[in-house]
């Protein structure tokens, strides 16, 4: 079975909250946080990736580190109202 890592983005007041989990993967998965968005819809990938939590961006990057002995899927859950 492959490995997965899925962020997901779900739906809150005031702000959305991002959450991160693994299965498989040698990932921390990071409890549900708020997702501050910038004022401005961002223009290219750096501004989308600083918009995640440092927790979120954190984990992304053992990503470079875990072992590879599976295909390893990135699962984009995003929920709205």
């Amino acid at each position: 079975m492959p490995h997965f890592v899925r962020l997901q983005i779900l739906p809150a007041a005031p702000a959305p909250l991002v959450a991160l989990h693994s299965s498989g993967a040698q990932v921390a998965d990071v409890p549900a946080q708020p997702l501050v968005l910038p004022s401005s819809p961002p223009t290219c990938t750096d501004s989308l990736r600083d918009a995640l939590p440092t927790p979120v961006r954190l984990a992304f990057a053992q990503l470079v580190y875990a072992p590879s002995d599976a295909p390893l899927m990135l699962w984009l859950d995003v929920q709205v109202l």
